[in-house]
Order: C-alpha cells, then structure tokens, then sequence
C-alpha cells in the first residue's frame, strides 16, 4: 500500500521529509485501527491519543483529541499531519507542511514522532503556537511517542497530556511573585529612609516613592490582564491616543528600569494618533523594551521608532546583535526562553495582546547585526 498515492514528494523540506500518502490512501484506516485492542482501551480516555503512520499523517485519533481541533478539523484530520491538525502557526511556512520549516527542528512532537518511527519510545514537551478563528493562542503537551506494528508496518502511538494548566498557574505565580518582591523591596528602602529622616528632607524622597508605587500597580495589572487573557475575560477599553506623547513618557519612564542601566533607550517618530487600549500597549511594548535591553551589552543604544502606513501605524523595537536561528525558531512560544526554567511569558503575552484584542500583529524581522521586533496596529474609523 505505502508504494501508491505518494504526493508532495519533489516539495523541498528544512527537516522530516516532505512527502505524504494521498487521501484514497488512507480510505478505511481509522476503522481498521479503532478496532485494535491497543487502541479501544484508549478510545475514551481522557488525554488525546493520534495514530501517525511513517510519513507522520493522523490515521487514528480518539474522541479527547478530536475535541482539541480548531472548527471544522475533526471531519478531515485524517491524512493532516499533527501541527496541521492543530494549527500550528509554522505548519504553513513552507508548502510541504507541518514537520518541513526550520522551526521544525526545534518541535518536540515531530521529534517525539520521528524517534518512534524509528522503533525507540520518546517522551518530549512540546510547546505550539496555534491560530484559530478567534486568533493565537497556546498549547503545552507532554507527548509520549512508541512504535506499534500494523500489518507488518511501523507507526507511532502518541499520547499528549495537556499541562497548560500546570505550566500557565506555576509560571505566573513564579513571575508574580518575582515582580511583587522587587517592587516591593523599593517601597521598604524607601519607607526606611522616610522613619529615618526628618523636616522638609522627607519631601525628596517623595517621587522615588511614588514611582515604587506606580511600578508594583502596573505588576499587578500586568499579571491581571494575562490571567484575563489566558481564560477569555479581558476587557478591552479602547481610545484615541496621541502616540507621539505616548510613545515619549514610556521611553523615559522605561529609562528608569534597572535592566537600563548603562545602555540607552531612543524614541523618535511621526506625530499621529491611533485607535487602542493604551495600557495593553504598554505591557506589549514593555515586554520588547526589556527583552532587548537583557539581550544588549553596556552602551547598546536601544531603538523605538514608531510611523504610519495607509493601513496603520507600525512600531519598531531595535537592539544590536544578531539571534541564531533556534532562539528565533522559539520566539512568542509560551515558557520557551533562554533566561532559564519557568520564562518565556513575556513574548508570548505581547503576541497575544497585540494579535487578539488589539487587532494588530507582532513579528520578529529578521536583520543582519540587528534584533527587530515589529507591532502592527490597524487603523480604524474612530482613530481617523
């Protein structure tokens, strides 16, 4: 059988192979597959459970998995790879497919699967930026691969547990906390000196107070906002912003962070206005701001630029260096940083609230000895 119906196989691939069978191919697979005494045990468990024969195309999911899909999957996931399935941001960058980019490389589902079509079992966490109907959103699975037989054919059983949930509350309690101790730990230095001091000397301690205080307030709107976002329930309040302004007093209160120290942070533009929620930009563009100043060395100069287009305004955040090509193959991936264990929530969080409630994008552009992260805001009647 696997010698008939082969298409896609001349498409070029930066990793798994390209080709795959046809659908008149795959005609009947699922029932014969159902019917195994492996996989009835599996049919009404609650985890997702996807069959996937030697060019890495679903011929078997269980209900559980079935039910993850985007609207209108389930009826034709068989013959669809799982990133497609899924819809997996990358499974459309190259023609051939999910498994084909470079991102690929980096995924630990294809490798999970690859691994047991070789006949050795693989357990690896996989993290997927998918886009459905109502925009971009994660998914964090602990996918076990094995190799089971079939007419005298090998294919991967996969088992994939869902471990948003643990991930997404570990991390943000993590964060939170990291953030509410520092914020925290300026307001006691600075009620110390406060006890301490005496007279009129008390009022030049009174603005570093204040902007202790206005930094633990946006910490906790910041973390507010991505739980809201994470479960559905974020309100966005939009209104007309003068972007210039806007985009000036952000600089320099972002001038004013420690991870700015010894580097500097630039900000010119067009003068214009835009349509959006004004504190859901800030945490977008805080997030790029101080990913690039963590990622630039001392006296690395720090770029916003920000201009209009007939369609909108677009912003740029610019730092020096070049990102080798698995760092970039992992950006605006959930809990995938090189910062160490339990980060990775910053790219993730902008790309959500730039791409689901401001209805605009974020992307990274790639440039040579140069970082460039680029937000799309579109425009709209109310800003016009």
């Amino acid at each position: 059988m696997y010698g008939l119906g082969m298409i896609n196989e001349s498409l070029p691939t930066h990793f798994a192979p390209a080709e795959r069978l046809g659908s008149a191919s795959l005609a009947g697979f699922p029932e014969k597959l159902a019917r195994l005494d492996s996989l009835q045990l599996l049919e009404n468990m609650p985890v997702m459970v996807f069959v996937a024969n030697a060019w890495r195309q679903i011929v078997y999911c269980n209900p559980s998995f079935a039910a993850a899909l985007p609207p209108g999957t389930p009826e034709r996931v068989i013959g669809l790879r799982p990133g497609e399935a899924l819809g997996c941001v990358h499974s459309v960058k190259m023609e051939a497919g999910c498994g084909c980019s470079e991102y690929c490389r980096h995924c630990g589902a294809v490798k999970a699967i690859l691994k047991s079509l070789q006949g050795e079992e693989e357990c690896m966490e996989c993290h997927i930026l998918a886009r459905n109907g109502q925009g971009v959103h994660a998914l964090d699975v602990q996918i076990l691969s094995r190799p089971i037989e079939y007419e005298a054919e090998v294919y991967s059983l996969n088992v994939a547990l869902d471990v948003s949930h643990e991930r997404r509350l570990f991390g943000l309690k993590r964060t939170f906390l990291h953030n509410m101790i520092n914020a925290a730990g300026g307001l006691d230095t600075m009620f110390a000196l406060l006890d301490a001091e005496q007279g009129d000397e008390l009022l030049q301690h009174i603005p570093v107070l204040r902007k202790s205080a206005l930094s633990m307030l946006q910490q906790v709107l910041y973390q507010y906002d991505i739980m809201a976002a994470e479960t559905g329930r974020l309100v966005v309040q939009n209104s007309l912003c003068d972007l210039s302004s806007y985009m000036l007093v952000l600089a320099r209160q972002l001038r004013a962070l420690p991870e700015a120290r010894n580097r500097e942070i630039l900000a010119h533009g067009q003068s214009c206005r835009v349509w959006t929620d004004s504190r859901l930009l800030r945490h977008v563009l805080t997030n790029l701001v101080v990913n690039a100043l963590e990622a630039s060395p001392d006296g690395a100069r720090i770029r916003l630029h920000w201009s209009t287009t007939d369609q909108g305004v677009i912003i740029d955040v610019e730092n020096p260096g070049t990102v080798p090509l698995e760092i970039a193959a992992n950006f605006f991936k959930r809990y995938v940083s090189t910062k160490g264990e339990d980060r990775g929530l910053g790219l993730y969080s902008s790309k959500v609230f730039a791409e689901n409630h401001l209805g605009g994008s974020l992307a990274y552009i790639p440039r040579e000895r140069t970082t460039l992260f680029r937000l799309f805001l579109s425009d709209s009647p109310e800003s016009a």
